[in-house]
């Protein structure tokens, strides 16, 4: 079962079964997000994702105009919920799981 955790430690996630999709997101929130130029994206659904400690909540309308919640829903939408792939603890994981497309290119950095 894929695991991961927060860069402090206090937040752990697990999940099972495989990610319904993954993705590179070029959108300003994750850009914001993560401090960099994208963001590489597991789709998880809800039902198979477990958090255990507390996260902070925090209510963003992204550039889409869907409203995400972060924190203890990792930014869900509609049953499924958003993983960053560098909260995994396995890099093989991350690796198995690549990119498949991108989404919000018009913010992608050439």
């Amino acid at each position: 079962m894929p695991t991961g955790h927060c860069f402090c430690g206090k937040v752990r996630i697990e999940y099972t079964d495989e990610p319904k999709g993954s993705a590179l997101c070029h959108c300003s929130n994750c850009r914001h997000y993560t401090g960099s130029l994208f963001s590489h994206n597991l789709v998880i659904l809800s039902a198979n994702f477990i958090v255990f400690g507390t996260p902070q909540d925090m209510t963003v309308v992204a550039d889409s105009t869907n409203l995400y919640r972060y924190g203890d829903s990792f930014g869900g939408v509609d049953g499924d919920r958003v993983l960053q792939a560098g909260y995994l603890d396995d890099l093989d994981e991350i690796i198995k799981n690549k990119p498949e497309l991108d989404v919000f290119g018009t913010g992608r950095v050439d």
